[in-house]
């Protein structure tokens, strides 16, 4: 089953790339999200709908975003703004978004939102409370520890491996 709302609590006991490997191979085209996803799975509040998120291309996680402050809903369907000045929409306007094999620089902002709807899978990793520090942490961390080419916002010159440790080792 190819799931879209994982939760936090259920991978503390796994390591960590394990978890990038199920995030990778898991999510919902982005065309296919609706509002309803963001706020419920199987009829159940998603609480509080904050944590992790992230964008996948080609079984690789292209994208790692937090919402610690904002809700999922509030946040991601920023990230496809369509217009320049747009205050948010950084996963069409992101400069290493070329790096991405399907998606040229010269492109229009609509043109890129269009194929990220078409082609980008989301996962969400909803954290049971809202424990900004945990989520903030567990978001460096991802972006230090992904391994994928493609990464967009990955972590400068500090990046370092910890993924053989197990999850709840690393708070």
């Amino acid at each position: 089953m190819n799931k879209f709302n994982l939760n936090f609590k259920e991978f503390q006991n796994i390591e960590l790339q394990t978890l990038f490997d199920i995030i990778s191979n898991n999510g919902k085209l982005l065309r296919e999200v609706t509002l309803n996803d963001f706020i419920f799975e199987n009829n159940n509040e998603i609480y509080p709908g904050k944590g992790c998120y992230f964008f996948i291309l080609n079984n690789q996680i292209v994208y790692v975003g937090k919402c610690s402050s904002r809700t999922f809903i509030s946040r991601i369907p920023g990230h496809l703004g369509t217009y320049e000045n747009d205050w948010f929409n950084t996963l069409v306007k992101h400069k290493n978004l070329p790096n991405t094999p399907i998606i040229d620089s010269n492109m229009t902002l609509q043109q890129k939102s269009k194929i990220c709807l078409n082609n980008f899978k989301l996962v969400l990793l909803n954290f049971d409370n809202d424990n900004t520090e945990k989520i903030n942490k567990f978001e460096n961390i991802c972006r230090k520890n992904i391994a994928s080419e493609y990464l967009i916002n990955k972590a400068g010159k500090d990046r370092f491996k910890l993924t053989k440790k197990i999850i709840n080792e690393l708070f």
